[in-house]
C-alpha cells in the first residue's frame, strides 16, 4: 500500500459562494482516493437556522487528462477555531490512476433554500511523484 501524500495548493474562486472566497488549499492522496482540502473565507454557518440542515452541500466530480472518471465519496466542513473561516473536505475515489498528470474538478455548491449557486472547475496538478509522502 502507497504511503498517503499531499500537496499544498492555492487556487482561488471569487463568487462561486455569494459573498465569499473559496480557496482549495491542498490535494491528500492514498490508495483508495483523493481529497480536496479547502477554506471559505468568511466563514459558512455549519446549519441553516431554518431547519438545521447543512447550510452548504456540494456535488463534485472529477476527470483526469487519461479520460478516466471520479466521483464523490465523502465530505466534511466546519467553522475554524477563530470563527472567521470554514474549512473541508471533499473526497473523491478512486484514487488518481497512475499515469494521470492532472484532475480537474467540478465543484457545484448548492443552499437547500437557494438552489444551485454556481459551478467552477477547478485544474489541479498531479505530479504524483513529487507529490511529498507523510
Amino acid at each position: 500500500m502507497q504511503p498517503k501524500r499531499n500537496v499544498d495548493l492555492d487556487i482561488e474562486f471569487h463568487g462561486l459562494i455569494p459573498d465569499r472566497e473559496m480557496r482549495i488549499t491542498g490535494l491528500s492522496v492514498d490508495h483508495q482516493s483523493a481529497v480536496l482540502h479547502y477554506r471559505i473565507s468568511p466563514a459558512v454557518p455549519d446549519r441553516d437556522p431554518e431547519d438545521g440542515s447543512p447550510w452548504l452541500t456540494w456535488d463534485w466530480s472529477g476527470v483526469d487528462d487519461l479520460g478516466n472518471e471520479y466521483v464523490s465519496w465523502g465530505g466534511a466542513y466546519g467553522t475554524s477555531d477563530d470563527g472567521r473561516s470554514t474549512g473541508g473536505d471533499l473526497t473523491l475515489s478512486p484514487a488518481p490512476a497512475d499515469g494521470a498528470r492532472l484532475l480537474r474538478v467540478h465543484l457545484a455548491p448548492f443552499r437547500l433554500h437557494e438552489g444551485d449557486l454556481g459551478a467552477a472547475t477547478a485544474e489541479i496538478p498531479l505530479a504524483l511523484d513529487s507529490l511529498e509522502s507523510g
